[in-house]
């Protein structure tokens, strides 16, 4: 239920930026995220950080400076993405389940918190999909799909995929809404915000160092892939 929520909080963040033309704020979530789990693993696994990982974070907190003298504010949007991944890691880690069961409870979960949204919204306002086109409709239910098998991805690619290798994957969804918010939005990137991304892809990089250096030193072995049923 809590790995529900914080999906829920996350995506509904992510979304949030994309239609108010933040898409720049949520790379820097994404790109956050995995110091995230480090800050995690040491304050609610009571993990030991290594230099590295330190110095990860220290970097990370610099990163959220610069961005928050720029901004006049912090990066509540960023620090939130972020915040809300990295509890939605922590829970995935506490649980059993394979990547298509630990989904499905997810949204089993959230349904009825939908369902009771859209009661109220067609009660107390217009109806939710009022003025959609039919095109808007079929864009919407794609989007579903669009959520859901990246998420499964993942799920399956944690459990198969060895640290060296699933550790770079980390660079790539906050590289390309960067470039979205860039080239295809139109975001401005003043001098600050550049500051502000080099610092985090610093932090993100020492990260990814550490875990190379890791997982060699303890002869991280990819396990072979395990055959499908049926």
């Amino acid at each position: 239920m809590v790995a529900a929520l914080a999906l829920a909080t996350n995506w509904t963040l992510y979304v949030w930026c994309v239609t108010h033309g933040r898409v720049v704020d949520a790379a820097l979530g994404y790109l956050l995220s995995p110091i995230g789990m480090v800050a995690a693993g040491a304050l609610v696994l009571h993990e030991h950080l290594r230099p590295w990982q330190r110095g990860a974070l220290g970097l990370a907190v610099a990163s959220v400076v610069v961005l928050a003298f720029g901004y006049g504010q912090p990066p509540v949007f960023a620090v939130l993405i972020a915040a809300s991944w990295t509890l939605y890691g922590v829970m995935k880690k506490r649980t059993s389940f394979d990547a298509l069961t630990g989904l499905t409870a997810e949204t089993w979960v959230l349904l009825p918190v939908a369902i009771a949204l859209i009661v109220v919204r067609a009660t107390w306002g217009p109806w939710a999909l009022a003025g959609a086109t039919h095109a808007d409709v079929v864009l919407i239910a794609f989007a579903g799909v669009a959520t859901a098998v990246p998420l499964l991805l993942f799920g399956f690619a944690a459990g198969h995929v060895r640290l060296t290798t699933l550790g770079w994957l980390q660079y790539i969804v906050p590289t390309i809404n960067l470039i979205l918010g860039v080239a295809v939005y139109g975001e401005s990137m003043p001098a600050w915000r550049i500051a502000g991304f080099a610092v985090a892809w610093l932090a993100l990089l020492a990260v990814s160092i550490d875990g190379l250096r890791n997982a060699g030193a303890a002869g991280a072995i990819e396990p072979a892939p395990v055959p499908l049923e049926g």
